[in-house]
């Protein structure tokens, strides 16, 4: 079979019932796209990546979160550096789910922005 160059993963579905909590925690707050996003952008990153054992994906998952904690800043924009402020890394993956520490401050968030998004919900 010829190679067609589109990267491919293939999560079991405990992997990626476990991917699935902190993957969208990091985009909450924002919209469904950006967890979407998110997704894709992990998927992308554990594709280039050796292939591992079925069942191994969180063990990744924790491998990718701790090298991102520990990254340095990258390269500051100049535009941006001249404005000032403190230049540092945050993690593109988190080590535990956003909230997760305040599990019921998470809920009432989650159930706020759920009615937010349908408003048609809401008590008249």
């Amino acid at each position: 079979m010829e190679a067609i160059g589109i990267p491919v993963i293939a999560p079991t579905r405990p992997d990626w019932d476990f991917l699935f909590d902190p993957l969208r925690s990091t985009a909450t707050a924002t919209a469904t796209a950006t967890a979407t996003a998110t997704a894709l952008d992990y998927l992308f990153r554990a594709a280039a990546e050796p292939p591992i054992a079925l069942g191994e994906e969180p063990l990744r998952y924790y491998q990718f979160a701790a090298a991102d904690a520990a990254a340095p800043p990258g390269p500051l924009n100049p535009d941006v550096a001249e404005l000032g402020g403190t230049h540092f890394s945050t993690p593109l993956l988190p080590q535990t789910p956003v909230g997760s520490d305040h599990a019921s401050n998470a809920c009432q968030v989650g159930a706020a922005v759920s009615k937010v998004a349908l408003p048609s919900s809401m008590p008249a």
